[in-house]
Order: C-alpha cells, then structure tokens, then sequence
C-alpha cells in the first residue's frame, strides 16, 4: 500500500499519481490531511510485548501502518474545525489533532 499525503481540494497531481501506481499494481491510500478530524479515526495500541499497532479508518477503509510501503508525501493541511464549534476548545482540538497526527507519522 502507497500512503498518499495530500488534502481534500487537490484534484490534480494526486489523482496522476494515485493512478499511474495503480497501473503499476500498486494499492492506494489517499489521506486528505484536513479531514482527519471528521472522517478519519485514528487508533494506536500497545500490547504487553511493547508492539505498537498503529490503524487509520474512514468510511470505507481500515489501514494498518504496517501495511505501508511507502509514502508519498504532497501536501499536509491542517484539520479543518467545524463552524459550530465552542471557541473554547479549539486549542484543545487542535493539540489533540497535532499529537495524533505525530504519533502516526
């Protein structure tokens, strides 16, 4: 699997990459970095051995880390934050996001 690091607005660049990996047989994961607040779980566990398992969800997928290959890095967005929400924890929301995003990364 191809780790493909963009955000929900690129149309261009990795829809070309996406498919020329494809052609080459290669499986693809888009990750639209803005949206890993809404539409993108992220879940990390450490058992008793000190393995670490680290796993992406969507709608549709479930991605283990270690199922990585390779990664291909476009663009990285920041979350987006919902209109709504209470102006308080926007720091929180944020911290929150940027930790989960390092332990990924």
């Amino acid at each position: 699997m191809i780790f493909c690091i963009s955000h929900s607005h690129d149309f261009y660049t990795i829809d070309i990459v996406s498919k020329r990996l494809e052609s080459i047989g290669k499986s693809v994961y888009r990750f639209n970095s803005d949206c890993f607040n809404d539409s993108i779980n992220f879940e990390y566990t450490l058992n008793n051995l000190q393995e670490l398992t680290l796993e992406l969800k969507d709608n549709l997928t479930r991605l283990s880390a270690q199922n990585i290959e390779a990664v291909w890095y476009r663009k990285l967005w920041d979350i987006k934050i919902p209109e709504d929400f209470d102006k308080e924890y926007i720091r929180p929301f944020i911290t929150t996001y940027q930790t989960m995003r390092q332990i990924f990364f």
